[in-house]
Parts: structure tokens; C-alpha cells; sequence
């Protein structure tokens, strides 16, 4: 079992490089297109790939965005895709907390596609007293989710926000 992450990024310079070093930890493949950033993260993006084999810089384009994006990246490196691996979709402002190797290793077989909740944290007045107590605990090599604490979940039911699915 393989996962592969798509990955649309834009002006994404301040966190693209936490949220891909993260994300090799658990994505055998991150394939990352650049929607148009004019910032550095497309720089960043091509360096993090020198470090990490994983990282795969498909393409800069300020195509207008859209979600069949993602289908570009896919219908690219399909022939990567094994039967029995997973595709995930990665944003670089979201996390996942639980490590999807091991969540993936308990989905039964006969399951091709599995959601999950989004929850969105929030930088509250109690994140900023920590903060000026101890401004390193909000240091860039602190996990996120050790530096919010509160949150929300704005996801829909019925429509998952992001996907980990099964490639046929």
C-alpha cells in the first residue's frame, strides 16, 4: 500500500514547508502544483523536493483554480498508482492528526473511499496569553496541533472536505 497526495498550493510560503516535511512522513508520493503563487513557496517546494524523494514538483501554472486540478495531478502520474494504494488529498492548510499509514492499515478492504472530519482551529485569547508566556512553544518546529487548542468542526455530513480513496 502506496499513499499519494495531490497537493494545489498558492502563496502558501509561510506553512509549505511544515505541512510537506509532515506529510513525508506518512505519503510515499506528494505531487505539488502551484496555482500562481507569487511568493516563494514554488522555491520552497523544489528545494523540500532535493531533501525529501517523495515531494514531486509537478508544475507552476496560475490557471484559474479549480478542484479538477487535482484531476491533472491525478491523470499525470496515474501510472504511478497500484492497485490496493491509496490517493489523498493534501492542503497546505489543513493537518491530519492521526497518521493516515495507520488509520489506512485498519479500513477493510472491500471499503474504496473514507472521509473524515475538518475541523478548523482557531488562534484564541488563551493561544495569545501562552504565547506571551512562552513564545517558543509557537516556534515553526512545534506540531500545530500542540499550538491550538480550540476548534470547530465546519464540515458537512454529507459531503466529506477531503478524501483518502482507493485507487482502482
Amino acid at each position: 500500500m502506496k499513499i499519494h497526495s495531490l497537493c494545489i498550493v498558492k502563496n502558501e510560503e509561510d506553512i509549505i514547508g511544515q505541512v510537506l516535511t509532515a506529510a513525508t512522513r506518512w505519503s510515499d508520493y506528494i505531487y505539488v502544483f502551484d496555482n500562481g503563487s507569487n511568493d516563494s513557496t514554488w522555491e520552497q517546494v523544489i528545494e523540500l523536493s532535493h531533501q525529501y524523494g517523495q515531494i514531486v514538483p509537478y508544475k507552476k501554472d496560475s490557471c484559474r483554480w479549480s478542484s479538477q486540478l487535482r484531476g491533472q495531478i491525478f491523470n499525470r502520474y496515474r501510472d504511478n498508482f497500484k492497485p490496493g494504494d491509496w490517493c489523498c488529498r493534501l492542503d497546505a492548510d489543513e493537518i491530519y492528526i492521526d497518521n493516515p499509514i495507520d488509520f489506512l492499515a485498519k479500513v477493510p478492504s472491500q471499503y474504496q473511499v473514507v472521509g473524515a472530519a475538518m475541523l478548523t482551529y482557531y488562534f484564541s485569547d488563551r493561544d495569545y496569553e501562552r504565547y506571551i508566556q512562552n513564545p517558543l512553544s509557537f516556534s515553526d518546529d512545534v506540531p500545530i496541533e500542540a499550538k491550538c487548542r480550540y476548534y470547530r468542526n465546519n464540515a458537512s455530513a454529507d459531503i466529506p472536505p477531503f478524501q483518502l480513496s482507493q485507487s482502482e
